[in-house]
């Protein structure tokens, strides 16, 4: 399967980690499903964020939304809350903030993306990365951080954003979800941040997130605003534990 996505996906950039898809979906693992939420498809911008580092930054900005259920995993008659799912008028945000294993990314990808209404419905997913596991020149770190992108070939980006490039690889939840995206026609991006602290959940880790209020679809959503004063608003909301940091 990983050589039949090699194939559809356009120039040399991976989106996804080389496993073979029908031997995960034999692993016998967690099952996946949304609690209380409502049967509805987005039609206008789904935002995923995979961690506790964009979920914070996205707490910021959807903080007009209202949560509207949890995702929920199933393995051995165990129930782990896995993220919680946020809508509005104009978008909804599914948040992942627990680890997963790679196993459980294909299957968990495939249900978020099942929230997707049509080919029309764009699609951004944020991660982070540490810095440490970027392929290039950490010179042109900005503020501690570099930002790269991937997408698809018909997702709307008209910033100045860099594509991620050769031979940085990308797995886990955001890189399923682009590759299902590729194949399904659906217009997705993903936005990675690498930072220097990946578990600090300041405004420094956090401050390359801004880069999605260039992009056409997040500025069409008037639900997703660009905090005024980021470190002031994550104070505000009391997610950042350690006393001691200077630059939340």
């Amino acid at each position: 399967m990983a050589s039949f996505f090699g194939e559809v996906v356009a120039e040399s950039y991976r989106y996804f980690d080389d496993e073979d898809e029908d031997a995960l979906e034999a692993v016998r693992g967690t099952e996946f499903s949304f609690s209380h939420v409502e049967p509805r498809s987005e039609e206008k911008l789904l935002i995923v964020t995979e961690g506790r580092l964009p979920s914070s930054y996205m707490d910021v900005c959807a903080s007009s939304l209202k949560d509207v259920g949890s995702i929920i995993g199933r393995l051995d008659n165990k129930e782990v809350k896995f993220g919680k799912v946020l809508r509005g008028d104009s978008c909804t945000v599914v948040e992942v903030e627990q680890d997963l294993r790679l196993e459980e990314s294909h299957p968990l990808a495939s249900l978020i993306v099942g929230l997707v209404a049509n080919a029309n419905t764009n699609m951004l997913c944020l991660t982070a990365r540490h810095i440490r596991d970027y392929r290039g020149d950490v010179e042109e770190a900005d503020n501690g951080c570099i930002v790269r992108f991937l997408s698809t070939k018909n997702f709307q980006n008209s910033n100045n954003l860099k594509r991620l490039e050769v031979p940085n690889i990308l797995s886990g939840l955001s890189a399923a979800i682009l590759s299902i995206s590729t194949v399904r026609g659906i217009p997705a991006m993903l936005l990675v941040n690498y930072v220097e602290m990946l578990h600090c959940l300041d405004s420094i880790s956090q401050v390359g997130f801004q880069s999605i209020h260039n992009l056409e679809p997040v500025k069409a959503c008037s639900a997703i605003c660009q905090p005024t004063n980021l470190s002031a608003q994550l104070k505000s909301r009391r997610t950042f534990q350690d006393s001691s940091n200077l630059y939340i």
